[in-house]
């Protein structure tokens, strides 16, 4: 008997794939989910790999498919996988052709951020059907990222990293986890202003911010770098001084590299030369950085005013949004009740309709009026209520009051508070919820509250913020209290 199958949607493909319920033959081409699958204890269901994978894990015993964009697809044919997984960027070429030839590709987003990684490995966790060996280790993950934060020394040295992709140099903009490897070393990116995350090189912009540390990134293995002759081409060592840190392809050391190990090499940056306690050079004339001359502080805000004058002469549209608050720290509803509230002080209306929770925030009390109506559906903490149908009812019943909302014409904003737990628990079908959330009028606001949101919601949202717990006073022995949590 064949193993089930699920469909599950790859927006990076536009398109559903029918993935088994546990994939047993996967061949992954990133080094970086190899090394997840190995840390999530699913080496055993790997038959196939690039040969960048042996870089970070023991692969002996597993085919080599080929590299990162050069693959053989008589090996693919060879080892018949049930799933392939790729990802975006140049990898997606290959996909689409993989999609053509009726191979079972998968393609995950490239991760821009520590964050992306984290939520990556949750939907590598997903297709593997193994969740919870995901998030034992995201959870491992987010502890050693908080500590981390704790750790950082009081003052931040300027960075600049140059990474060379084979022959091919860029530098770490700030639309890359390279940035937050820097940050969470205790560093401060000079590019991170750059809306991009491997932007061309700006080799006049360095010279100008002279940077206290400089990483250096290169592939010892395919396209060693001549670092003498690198120094000597920039000459910058006569200009002023730095600490010049080399990183590579080893784990631990590799600034490019998407895997769990990217915690090593955080760990290994803060105690690198520069890292501690290092004196941040500056480029304001100014002694004190944080006094600049009156000068140097009109010059400054002159040039935010330009910027903030064209953004707001470029913002015309005027529609309604969808507002996504998401994450696992505290504050998703409250956030949500304050736009609330700011609807009714314009005198317009208001839908809440709390899913899950059994009675409606204390918030409620101090809102209610005309313009708002309040509707709490749910049984209560999943863990409390334990009956699955009961919970599935209320939020049919919770659902169908929020299409009313919806359709409602008088109504300004409409907020489904717990949503996605109801989503993420397939309480209400993730199509139906999106279908109706894109047929709204045009005008209509909407906010979508709960933890771990689905990808296609923040992928159709307008807004999105992640609510990120760096610490939560429960965790300390300090029970919740009235006003604070409730």
């Amino acid at each position: 008997m064949s193993d089930p199958v699920r469909r599950i949607r790859c927006e990076v493909l536009d398109r559903q794939v029918d993935v088994p319920a546990n994939p047993q033959r996967v061949v992954c081409l990133v080094s970086g989910w190899t090394e997840t699958l190995w840390r999530m204890g699913l080496s055993d269901r790997v038959v196939g790999v690039s040969k960048y994978c042996q870089r970070y894990v023991d692969t002996a015993g597993k085919m080599i498919a080929g590299d990162y964009l050069k693959v053989d697809e008589g090996i693919l044919d060879d080892l018949k996988p049930d799933l392939i997984l790729v990802t975006g960027g140049v990898q997606l070429g290959l996909a689409r052709r993989w999609v053509k030839q009726g191979r079972p590709v998968f393609v995950l987003p490239l991760s821009d951020s520590v964050a992306g990684i984290l939520e990556n490995i949750r939907r590598l966790g997903a297709l593997m059907n193994a969740m919870p060996a995901a998030h034992e280790l995201t959870n491992e993950m987010e502890t050693e990222i908080r500590r981390f934060s704790m750790n950082r020394g009081a003052s931040k040295p300027r960075v600049y990293a140059e990474l060379w992709f084979g022959r091919h140099p860029r530098m770490a903009g700030g639309l890359t986890f390279v940035h937050d490897i820097i940050r969470l070393a205790g560093g401060e990116n000079i590019m991170s202003h750059l809306p991009e995350g491997y932007p061309r090189l700006d080799l006049a912009e360095v010279e100008r911010q002279k940077p206290a540390v400089i990483l250096l990134f290169h592939e010892a293995d395919d396209h060693p770098l001549d670092v003498t002759a690198w120094r000597k081409e920039r000459g910058w060592s006569d200009r002023w001084d730095f600490n010049l840190i080399e990183c590579g392809i080893e784990p631990g050391r590799n600034l490019i590299h998407d895997g769990p190990s990217i915690l090593e090499t955080i760990a290994w940056l803060q105690n690198q030369p520069g890292f501690i306690d290092c004196e941040t050079p500056r480029i304001m004339s100014s002694p004190d950085p944080a006094n600049p001359t009156e000068d140097e502080h009109r010059e400054k805000m002159a040039e935010v005013k330009a910027e903030m004058k064209s953004r707001t002469e470029a913002a015309q549209e005027r529609r309604g949004i969808l507002i996504v608050n998401t994450g696992h720290g505290k504050g998703k509803s409250t956030a949500g009740f304050g736009v609330v509230a700011r609807t009714l002080a314009y005198n317009r209306k208001a839908v809440v309709i709390q899913f899950i929770k059994a009675t409606p925030d204390k918030a409620e009390k101090i809102l209610r009026g005309d313009n708002l109506v309040w509707h709490a559906v749910g049984g209560g903490f999943t863990w409390d209520t334990q009956d699955r149908a009961a919970d599935i009812a209320l939020c049919e019943k919770g659902w169908a009051l929020a299409e009313a909302a919806m359709a409602d014409p008088e109504v300004s904003l409409v907020m489904l508070d717990e949503m996605n737990i109801v989503l993420s628990m397939n309480y209400l079908k993730t199509d139906r919820v999106f279908s109706a959330l894109k047929a709204r009028r045009p005008d209509l606001h909407m906010i979508i509250t709960g933890r771990d949101a689905p990808e296609e919601l923040c992928a159709a949202a307008d807004l999105v913020s992640e609510m990120k717990e760096i610490k939560h006073p429960f965790n300390d022995g300090i029970m919740a209290q009235p006003g604070i949590e409730f």
